[in-house]
């Protein structure tokens, strides 16, 4: 008694795919008496990709409001800065000038992300794999970091771990936001983990931190462009690091994971196709 409608992917072949609607509905006389069946299909492929256009314009439109927001705010900071040591006496510039260098040293931190994931999203990005020992890897990671009264940084490898092919420099890229992040999301303090193990056919690299935590439903806006968690919107941050890790385990062919619970600490990782160098 009620129309019918459905959609349907058709793969032809030779990679050719048809984008079906079909439609079904009673016809009925003007005595509202059934005729029959009334069937329509419909080829939405142009409808579709009018649609994916649509979504990609509004993204795109979102995309600049807060690219334009993330930039306006440290340089608004900059010049009001630079405002008042124009006419603050010398005993007060030493404060304008911290903030003033904070604010440049993000503004340049949201370009670098922007230009990094810029790279990585074009059609051109590709991994450039070489024998990697992991453990020299995540070693290196750990050099950026000055060491932190609250902070234990913990490397857990296996003994034995085998040299694997990987693009050592996008690898300890990711591993460098995630650990970055471990440290920021963990003020008070606690044992920062770096961790690599073979699982079946696949590498398994983890950060673990024991920090805030995370609730499930916001899990799912993590690797978003710009996703920041409210509860979490005093800690400075672009919005752009987990987006970037993501690509990057990509272009590898894998993907990334995440658990967490808030109050205990959360765990980031990538599952990445094991080549054994």
């Amino acid at each position: 008694p009620q129309a019918f409608e459905r959609q349907f992917r058709l793969e032809r072949g030779r990679g050719c795919t048809v984008n079906l609607g079909i439609s079904a509905s009673y016809l009925l006389d003007r005595q509202g008496e059934k005729l029959g069946w009334l069937f329509l299909c419909r080829d939405l492929t142009l409808s579709l990709e009018v649609q994916k256009l649509r979504e990609l314009d509004l993204l795109k439109t979102e995309y600049v409001n807060t690219v334009s927001h993330e930039l306006k705010t440290p340089l608004t900071a900059i010049l009001g800065g630079l405002e008042i040591l124009c006419g603050e006496p010398q005993f007060a510039q030493n404060e304008m000038i911290s903030i003033v260098n904070e604010s440049a040293l993000r503004l340049r931190g949201l370009i670098s992300d922007l230009l990094n994931l810029s790279k990585l999203e074009s059609p051109k990005a590709f991994v450039r794999e070489e024998r990697c020992d992991l453990r020299e890897i995540m070693e290196l990671v750990l050099r950026q970091f000055p060491k932190h009264p609250l902070h234990k940084f913990e490397l857990d490898m296996p003994q034995g771990l085998p040299a694997v092919l990987l693009d050592s420099e996008k690898i300890r890229a990711a591993l460098t936001n995630y650990t970055s992040n471990a440290i920021k999301y963990s003020p008070k303090g606690g044992v920062v983990r770096l961790s690599a193990r073979l699982q079946g056919d696949e590498l398994a690299l983890e950060v673990s931190d024991e920090g805030m935590g995370i609730s499930k439903q916001n899990l799912e806006k993590l690797f978003k462009k710009f996703s920041r968690i409210d509860a979490h919107a005093e800690i400075e941050g672009t919005g752009l690091g987990l987006v970037i890790v993501k690509r990057i385990a990509e272009l590898h062919g894998g993907y990334v994971t995440v658990t967490s619970v808030q109050g205990e600490g959360s765990t980031f990782g990538m599952r990445l196709p094991l080549r054994l160098a």
